[in-house]
């Protein structure tokens, strides 16, 4: 510490990483290859990542006990701007005979998503068969119906903490961030903890 500037502040960073196709990312939740266009700027304390990630077709994701192979993506980020992370995504998976592709869109303060199947269900219906097993009419009468409100917060909040996890544990100076729904299904109604 000199001056009452310590050693990580005073280090300027200036890196620009090119990685084509030679991104491997290997967790709990992927198993794909990326290519990389990154420059790191910021001070050793504080560093800043601006670039992107292109996630390359085959990859496969677990997202909510479902495998998915991903089809294409790109992964912006920024944390010299507004949104530190943008996710685009295209992927498929299967369902009890139904073929289902996911589109995705979502940053650190919206979640928007398409679904669609084939053969083709209402998109109530393709999200309700993802989380529950079960198309909407399968519930049956007495048991009501999965709202799509409620569904959203279930589908999107994996996918928060996901974008949001780094940031608020960078932010609150934590290990652990988490976002977690109670369960879904025709009986219950999903609440964030």
């Amino acid at each position: 510490n000199v001056g009452g500037t310590s050693f990580w502040n005073r280090v300027g960073l200036n890196l620009k990483i090119d990685a084509v196709e030679s991104v491997s990312i290997r967790n709990e939740m992927a198993r794909m290859q990326a290519s990389a266009q990154l420059d790191v700027s910021g001070t050793l304390r504080r560093p800043l990542l601006t670039g992107a990630i292109v996630l390359l077709e085959g990859g496969r994701m677990t997202f909510r006990d479902i495998e998915y192979e991903v089809i294409n993506g790109l992964v912006t980020l920024d944390d010299a701007g507004g949104d530190p992370v943008e996710l685009r995504l295209r992927a498929s998976t299967s369902v009890r005979g139904y073929n289902i592709t996911l589109e995705l869109e979502a940053s650190t303060n919206r979640v928007d998503y398409r679904l669609s199947s084939t053969p083709a269900l209402p998109e109530s219906d393709v999200l309700s068969l993802l989380i529950t097993g079960q198309t909407q009419g399968e519930f049956g009468s007495d048991q009501g119906l999965l709202r799509t409100e409620a569904a959203t917060t279930y589908f999107g909040s994996q996918l928060g903490e996901l974008l949001l996890g780094n940031v608020a544990r960078r932010a609150l100076n934590i290990d652990q961030f988490s976002i977690s729904p109670s369960q879904v299904g025709p009986e219950t109604s999903p609440t964030a903890r």
